[in-house]
């Protein structure tokens, strides 16, 4: 307790109780714990915006090139030039650029995980286009068409000149042809005693199981 006050022709008797002094303190630092978290969460809200824009912007400039790949220096430096600050700022709401190559490059990885963009290298990409939706007559396989696709699949995973972009647009093509078939193709790479054939095998399903948990992530939104 304070002692009480006394002035001339007045009397203060200011008794503060501990407990309503220590409620009052938790009352303080109640509110300045959620001010901090509020405002945190206001940020990181902010960057995921920002990033996704960029995300969109990238396939927005990506689409314009009409299905002419490009490499990823050239487009992360067409990104970051002074001439698209306004569009960074029209998709991010602020001048949004990414603080490195490497920030870039997995972005990048994010949209090929998503389906959204091919390698057509190691070093380019081009904009996804869904053939499902293209307006011409679909090729449709006949069964030895199909065989003959998963039998050039299997020759091109035991042949080292055939690079891993390849081998993997293959398995795509293979896969579409006859499912069953390219499934036990990789599951034999997969087990086969030879490493290099294991990392092969492994480096074809981290593609399509990417682009299957993909597909099923739109479907399910």
């Amino acid at each position: 307790m304070l002692a009480a006050i006394k002035l001339p022709g007045f009397h203060f008797k200011p008794d503060i109780d501990v407990g309503h002094f220590l409620t009052f303190l938790t009352l303080i630092a109640g509110f300045i714990w959620w001010l901090y978290t509020t405002i945190r969460e206001w940020r990181r809200r902010s960057r995921e915006d920002a990033r996704s824009g960029a995300l969109r912007l990238l396939l927005r400039m990506l689409r314009e090139r009409g299905g002419m790949p490009t490499s990823l220096g050239t487009l992360y430096t067409e990104f970051s030039s002074p001439a698209m600050r306004e569009r960074r700022k029209a998709y991010c709401r602020r001048d949004f650029k990414f603080k490195d190559e490497a920030t870039f490059e997995s972005a990048v990885y994010r949209l090929d995980w998503e389906g959204k963009i091919d390698f057509v290298t190691a070093d380019e990409i081009v904009f996804r286009v869904d053939r499902n939706q293209m307006a011409f007559v679909p090729f449709v396989p006949a069964k030895a068409d199909s065989e003959r696709i998963v039998e050039i699949f299997k020759q091109s995973c035991i042949d080292s000149a055939v690079d891993v972009w390849t081998l993997e647009r293959l398995a795509r093509t293979s896969m579409r042809a006859d499912p069953k078939q390219t499934s036990a193709v990789i599951r034999e790479m997969l087990h086969d005693s030879s490493p290099l054939a294991q990392r092969r095998a492994s480096g074809i399903l981290q593609d399509l199981l990417a682009r299957t948990a993909a597909s099923d992530a739109t479907r399910s939104a």
